[in-house]
């Protein structure tokens, strides 16, 4: 009898902070290192305020760059990223990365 083990998708890694501005973050990422390259694969940002304890969620994307936009200026927002695949299943979630929105700063003019 031959039984069929499932690979378990590994975690994606920290997203990686691309740009920050007053009320914007770009952030990007890689797939998981034994992604199953036969199943198509959505992203999923999350994110939230430093402090708060329900996420927000971007819509499913097949692209490896997300930019979140609508944020307060000079605001610490922490920032994850699932998997999701086509046949239904889910991949753990990315570590949690911390990044602080920008401030505008008053002009001397």
């Amino acid at each position: 009898m031959l039984c069929r083990v499932a690979t378990i998708p590994a975690k994606l890694g920290i997203p990686m902070i691309m740009l920050v501005t007053k009320s914007s973050v770009t952030l990007s990422y890689k797939p998981p290192a034994n992604a199953d390259d036969s199943k198509a694969m959505k992203y999923v940002t999350k994110y939230r305020k430093d402090g708060d304890s329900e996420w927000e969620s971007m819509p499913e994307t097949s692209e490896l760059t997300e930019t979140v936009t609508g944020l307060d200026e000079n605001t610490i927002y922490e920032f994850a990223v699932a998997v999701n695949y086509e046949d239904g299943t889910s991949g753990p979630q990315s570590d949690v990365v911390r990044v602080k929105t920008k401030k505008t700063v008053a002009s001397k003019f």
